[in-house]
């Protein structure tokens, strides 16, 4: 997880505006599911697997409709209770030694 943090200061740097739902092991907030997904234009729905230490998978398309409905309502709620990047990592400074030198940390 640390790497894939510390590796959002490129995207946030171009531009895009991500945001952190924190979650730990005793701690998901209820309405936001465990599993893992892209949702593009709340119809195109992707689920993502992994293996019991977080390597990817894989990423496979989901056509049913219920399914799709769910992850909005999942995107929605995490909208709800998320932290801007930034303001994540200034909180959780042992991240930031890890943040690539040779990009502007915001």
């Amino acid at each position: 997880m640390r790497f894939e943090l510390t590796a959002y200061q490129y995207n946030v740097n171009a531009g895009e505006e991500v945001r952190i739902t924190p979650v730990t092991d005793d701690r998901c907030p209820s309405d936001v599911p465990h599993w893992d997904f892209w949702l593009f234009d709340s119809s195109e729905l992707w689920d993502m697997s992994y293996t019991e230490d977080g390597t990817l998978l894989g990423v496979e398309p989901v056509a049913d409709p219920a399914r799709i409905v769910a992850a909005c309502h999942a995107r929605d709620a995490a909208l709800r209770q998320f932290i801007p990047w930034a303001r994540y990592i200034r909180r959780h400074q042992g991240l930031v030694r890890y943040l690539p030198a040779t990009v502007t940390w915001a």
